[in-house]
């Protein structure tokens, strides 16, 4: 399970609940990124014995921080990390670009549009346009591979995942293992993984004027985001390594095939 499959799409429509029931309960072993999602899979009747939580980590080999004293590029660069879709809330983010700008009107936003929902990437640009800021903001579609999605993240000083759900996201992990800050909606499924004011700020769901308050710590605040970021960077190469999660999968996969149970 990887997020919306049992958060979401499980809680809107009962066709979906139906099935997801009927999936987990013969499921020979469910494997979720995080333990509020094993813990959604247990309420919807998979059995206990059957359930592990596994994430996908992060190859440190691709997503790694520049070196230590590497001069940085240009002005401050704000990503945001995730689809433009709903359940990611990017209108929120685009209400704090102008706050963001009136504190630190060097900064500049980077906005990821893969996966996109036309109707709101729209009202996106709408409301940049409509607060002025339209300069300060890139739009960056479709990426070619993963290494050039490391190389924007390494560019950026701080990375925003606002969603008004998650599992265990890999762009933030990703994000983080290159050493972007997080600002990250205060969500269960993300305090497994950080600490606020240690790896990661945690902001309430749906607060523009919190997120905007967070970006502009990050960025007007040198020291705090080299803490934050050497923190976050550590964390991933000590809990986050997808070569050692990965074992783990084979290793009920392998069990799987022989006839075992794991």
């Amino acid at each position: 399970s990887w997020g919306s499959d049992l958060l979401v799409g499980a809680r809107r429509s009962t066709a979906q609940r139906q099935l997801a029931r009927w999936v987990l309960r013969r499921a020979d072993r469910i494997t979720c990124v995080s333990q509020n999602l094993a813990q959604a899979a247990l309420a919807l009747g998979a059995p206990p014995e059957r359930v592990e939580v596994v994430p996908w980590g992060v190859d440190t080999g691709i997503f790694y921080p520049a070196p230590p004293g590497s001069p940085p590029a240009g002005p401050p660069i704000v990503l945001s990390i995730r689809a433009m879709r709903p359940i990611y809330n990017p209108l929120d983010l685009a209400r704090a670009i102008p706050m963001v700008l009136a504190q630190v009107p060097e900064a500049r936003f980077v906005i990821r549009t893969y996966n996109t929902d036309s109707t709101l990437l729209a009202q996106v640009r709408s409301l940049i346009d409509l607060a002025g800021v339209t300069a300060a903001v890139e739009y960056v579609d479709e990426l070619p591979d993963d290494r050039a999605i490391a190389e924007l993240y390494r560019r950026a000083a701080v990375a925003v995942s606002v969603p008004s759900s998650d599992g265990t996201p890999q762009s933030v992990l990703e994000a983080m293992a290159c050493g972007a800050v997080p600002v990250l909606s205060d969500l269960p499924s993300l305090r497994e993984w950080v600490d606020d004011d240690r790896e990661a700020f945690l902001v309430p769901v749906g607060d523009s004027e919190a997120i905007a308050s967070a970006v502009i710590r990050l960025l007007t605040e040198p020291d705090l985001r080299s803490r934050m970021r050497a923190a976050g960077s550590d964390l991933i190469r000590r809990q986050g390594d997808s070569q050692v999660l990965m074992r783990r999968c084979e290793e009920i996969y392998q069990q799987l095939a022989g006839g075992q149970q794991p």
